[in-house]
């Protein structure tokens, strides 16, 4: 089993979200987390017409404790990046291709 302790995630273990914003088509996002057989998808989000505070709180309960070493979004959606790493929201997503 790649996951044992699964739906327990280990904090330990390395992990990335990648997030695709929306308002009218979904804002979208994704857990990957890293084994040593290779990258499992562990939690989705998947909402339209929100504001991002509701997709943060969302993200966040999608972690289940985790603390992502990379948020990673479309590089052209700097004003949900913005909204993303206010105080409180702390999620500081660097551009992907």
């Amino acid at each position: 089993m790649v996951l044992p302790e699964y739906p327990a995630l280990d904090p330990s273990r390395p992990c990335s979200v990648g997030l695709d914003p929306g308002a009218d088509h979904p804002f979208a996002g994704v857990l990957i987390v890293q084994t040593d057989a290779g990258i499992v998808i562990c939690g989705e989000h998947l909402l339209r017409n929100k504001p991002v505070y509701d997709h943060v709180v969302a993200l966040r309960k999608m972690c289940r404790g985790l603390t992502p070493e990379r948020w990673a979004m479309d590089r052209s959606q700097k004003q949900t990046a913005i909204e993303l790493a206010q105080p409180g929201n702390d999620i500081h997503a660097v551009g992907a291709n």
